[in-house]
This record gives C-alpha cells, sequence and structure tokens, in this order.
C-alpha cells in the first residue's frame, strides 16, 4: 500500500510516493535519480535510527497509517563526503513566517450598540 515520505537532507526536502513494501536500498535508488548520489553514498534515518537496506519500510513501522499524504514520515538523508566518510544528519528547520504587522491584523467589528441607526 502506499506510503508517503518526506526525504531531508540540510535545507532540501524530496516528497515521495511509495509502497510500504519498498527495501530502503530501492529507496535510496529512487533517490538517487533525483539527487544524483549513487544510492551506496546515501544513508537514510528513521527516529534517528539508521535504516538496514534489506528491511522495508513496513519493518521500520512506515505503513500507510502512518505515514499519510497529510502527514508523510519524516526520513532524513546523508551522503558520503569525498574524504569517504559520512556527513553528520544535519535537517534545517523551515524558516517560520513573521507576525502579521498590527495594522493588517483584522479588527473588532464595533458591537451594534455602538453603530448609528439610520430610518429611511
Amino acid at each position: 500500500m502506499d506510503v508517503y515520505l518526506m526525504i531531508q537532507r540540510q535545507k532540501k526536502t524530496i516528497l515521495l510516493d511509495t509502497k510500504d513494501t519498498m527495501t530502503i536500498y530501492d529507496l535510496k535508488d529512487m533517490i538517487s535519480y533525483i539527487i544524483n548520489v549513487p544510492a551506496v553514498d546515501q544513508e537514510l534515518y528513521f527516529k534517528d535510527q539508521l535504516l538496514d537496506d534489506e528491511l522495508t519500510l513496513s519493518d521500520y513501522g512506515i505503513i500507510p497509517n502512518a505515514a499519510k499524504a497529510q502527514n508523510p514520515a519524516n526520513i532524513g538523508l546523508a551522503v558520503r563526503m569525498p574524504d569517504g566518510n559520512f556527513e553528520e544528519l544535519k535537517i534545517d528547520e523551515y524558516s517560520t513566517t513573521p507576525d502579521v504587522p498590527t495594522f493588517l491584523k483584522p479588527q473588532d467589528s464595533p458591537d451594534a450598540s455602538d453603530q448609528a441607526s439610520y430610518s429611511n
């Protein structure tokens, strides 16, 4: 069945619709076509746990009820650096929108008693 994933690495986010029976290696292979990094040079993490290439997404509890389109499972991605070591897993937080300036906030409407009545 379909599961929805949000793969994150630093400032990059990839949204994927996959099957819960997909192996971690197959997921890495899918990611390799998107980011141009071979599967062997990727590490995937779920809940701070390094994922094993031979296991499936469902083995890690990534199932349709837990990874919906409205709330995808968050998978961290680290890649191998030129020195042969894997980078530290780093996911940058999304920026937050600033507060709406006071003059743009909706004002409370005046009570009916404050409004002038008009007669025809």
